[in-house]
């Protein structure tokens, strides 16, 4: 991760072209051409419309042959572009008016580099799906058109997409080339396998049933699972654009000790939901699999009645359970829009909302880790002080509660996860959390 003062849009395009040759996705594009493009995209973000901030997604497509390679089979859900009559040229104020129309939760704007310069030549729809996909809001996602996007992300923030992959971002003056995946590798990854191991220890280990040796272990998809979980409240929490924090505690009792609770209750939807919803999902997989490749059954019409029944059901569940946890999700993430952070104990309740850190004992330091797995030559020291009062509390948490792990979301969307290891408070900048799958 590169984090040097005074980075500008030429620097993320010496990054996106050295991707795009590499990839070879496409020789046309040079480092003139998209420090252009990437130069209209960040002041464009800078500016307003109607009182509005900018947000808006274009996707780089060849205007001549938009879809080259179309399936076999199209779905009926699939994306299709639409063509203006006339090309629009693509600069600032172009940009800005149009954006109104191309809300990037459901469209994005074709553009492509024509005559040396770059064009509006029309819109693509159906980008809902692609947006759901990435906020971990479906588990499969569409193929993508065209040969790679840029998104306004926020105010002198834009990111550059290929597929689901984020290629590089520019965030104010800082290039981000590589974003933390902590919820795969390092401190953060273990202690939330440790976190469910402890959950799975307080409910119930799911029912094994036959089949089963052929999918992951139950732990390993509870555990994508919960990530995934996570990822789409802070996800849900950053769009809320006012700022909140989230605190897990294995080792938190009725005592609350250095936590003072405005609204305290205990909401165990996720806790009830998650388990259940991962059984359904293998004993699902696991009956599907023996009727199709284990069972003596020719075709459907010879399924026996019960197993069809307990096929369908388990469909049903599933759908329901998901159905549940996505509500779940939104329901916690709106309870950060109150002052105060989200708790939840071992067993995955949240245990109140509205919640002030009153822990008092400061770390010495803090380190800021440029990795995922840590080293001593991967952190660097910061000042604790530089921090404002959300952070600071929640590193004093950390430091006082070696166990805890604590997510900060700042107002202008920046995401944190904060642990203390071997005494040490670490934080994570630029974690991933879109398109967490499985």
């Amino acid at each position: 991760m590169l984090m040097n003062d005074f980075l500008y849009p030429k620097d993320l395009a010496v990054e996106v072209h050295r991707f795009i040759l590499k990839e070879g996705i496409s020789t046309k594009f040079t480092i003139e051409n998209l420090t252009n493009l990437f130069e209209i995209m960040y002041f464009a973000s800078l500016k307003t419309e109607e009182s509005e901030s900018i947000s808006v997604r274009i996707t780089i497509i060849d205007k001549d042959s938009p879809d080259p390679k179309p399936p076999k089979r199209i779905r009926k859900d699939r994306w299709s572009y639409i063509k203006f009559k006339e090309e629009v040229e693509l600069n600032i104020q172009n940009l800005v008016k149009v954006s109104k129309a191309a809300d990037p939760k459901t469209s994005s704007l074709a553009v492509d580099l024509s005559n040396g310069k770059f064009v509006i030549w029309g819109m693509i729809d159906q980008e809902y799906h692609y947006y759901n996909c990435l906020l971990n809001e479906s588990e499969t996602g569409p193929e993508r058109p065209g040969l790679f996007d840029v998104i306004i992300e926020s105010l002198g923030e834009i990111s550059i997409f290929k597929d689901y992959s984020n290629i590089a971002s520019l965030k104010k003056n800082i290039l981000i080339k590589k974003q933390n995946d902590v919820f795969s590798l390092g401190p953060i990854s273990n202690k939330l396998g440790e976190y469910l191991s402890t959950y799975i220890d307080n409910e119930a280990h799911i029912v094994q049933t036959s089949g089963l040796e052929s999918l992951d272990s139950e732990d390993l998809w509870l555990k994508w699972e919960l990530v995934s979980i996570i990822c789409r409240i802070l996800i849900n929490i950053k769009e809320y654009r006012h700022g909140g924090a989230v605190l897990f505690d294995p080792k938190l009792d009725d005592s609350f000790m250095d936590l003072s609770i405005k609204y305290e209750i205990t909401y165990e939807r996720i806790s009830k939901s998650l388990i259940e919803y991962v059984r359904s999902f293998l004993e699902s997989g696991a009956l599907e699999n023996y009727i199709h490749n284990v069972s003596d059954y020719k075709n459907d019409e010879n399924i026996p009645y019960p197993v069809y029944i307990d096929s369908e059901c388990l469909k049903i569940d599933i759908k329901e359970y998901k159905n549940g946890l996505t509500g779940a999700v939104k329901f916690i993430s709106s309870l950060t829009c109150v002052d105060g952070l989200v708790l939840f104990d071992k067993n995955l309740s949240v245990r109140g909302f509205g919640v002030e850190i009153t822990a008092r004992k400061e770390p010495d330091v803090i380190y800021l880790a440029s990795k995922e797995e840590i080293s001593q030559h991967d952190l660097k020291e910061v000042d604790y002080k530089h921090f404002g009062t959300r952070h600071r509390s929640m590193m004093r948490y950390c430091y006082t509660h070696a166990e805890s792990i604590g997510f900060v979301i700042s107002q202008d969307g920046d995401i944190r996860a904060i642990t203390n290891v071997n005494g040490k408070v670490i934080m994570w900048e630029n974690i991933k959390i879109a398109q967490f799958l499985r």
